[in-house]
């Protein structure tokens, strides 16, 4: 994450979101994969090969693409909130 925001010049250290995003993100990306597995087994068979396939291209990418996603979104929500920022802090 970086220091501050390039346009305005915001700090982001004290909205630093922990292990929220991650969590979101392992869980979200689990609510999605779930129904993809099961078309790709509807459509390719029992067979595991396929779905090991397809859950190893896909999870990874998904994962990433949501990371980024949630992390901005918690930045943001703590930003709104007030939450992890000095009382002293004008930003």
């Amino acid at each position: 994450m970086q220091d501050a925001c390039g346009q305005c010049g915001l700090g982001f250290r004290p909205y630093a979101p922990a292990a929220g995003p991650a969590f979101l993100t392992i869980a979200v990306t689990g609510m999605i994969m779930a129904p993809v597995l099961s078309v790709a087994a509807a459509i390719l068979g029992p067979d595991r090969t396929p779905l090991v396939l397809v859950g190893i291209v896909t999870m990874p990418v998904l994962a990433l693409v949501l990371l980024r996603v949630i992390k901005g979104a918690m930045v943001g929500y703590l930003w709104a909130l007030r939450i992890g920022a000095r009382p002293d802090d004008k930003d």
